[in-house]
């Protein structure tokens, strides 16, 4: 539901970041946003701990060729800082939308 408003608001005109994130932040309820949020930080969650254990199957299991598998422990170990960093941000959000005041 909320990713249908923020499309509509979109395409209604022209909005740079600042205008749309203070639509959102005055028409979409609070704990809308918290849910949203917190829900993201599952999902983000739950990716990085499938690329971590990815990761550790290969480490563990070392397959053929070498030179492929370490390209491949490159791709993950970049996934895994990308999926730090988005967890990283979006807990901070969490935070500034739990202190904003209703």
């Amino acid at each position: 539901m909320y990713e249908i408003f923020v499309l509509g608001e979109l395409m209604t005109g022209d909005k740079h970041g600042y205008m749309l994130q203070e639509i959102l932040k005055n028409a979409v309820p609070k704990k809308v946003r918290l849910d949203c949020l917190e829900q993201y930080l599952i999902y983000l969650e739950t990716n990085l701990q499938h690329v971590t254990d990815f990761e550790a199957k290969i480490t563990f299991y070392k397959p053929e060729p070498e030179k492929q598998r370490l390209q491949l422990l490159r791709v993950l170990d970049h996934r895994k800082q990308m999926a730090m960093t988005n967890i990283e941000w979006v807990k901070k959000e969490i935070t500034a939308v739990k202190s904003e005041e209703d």
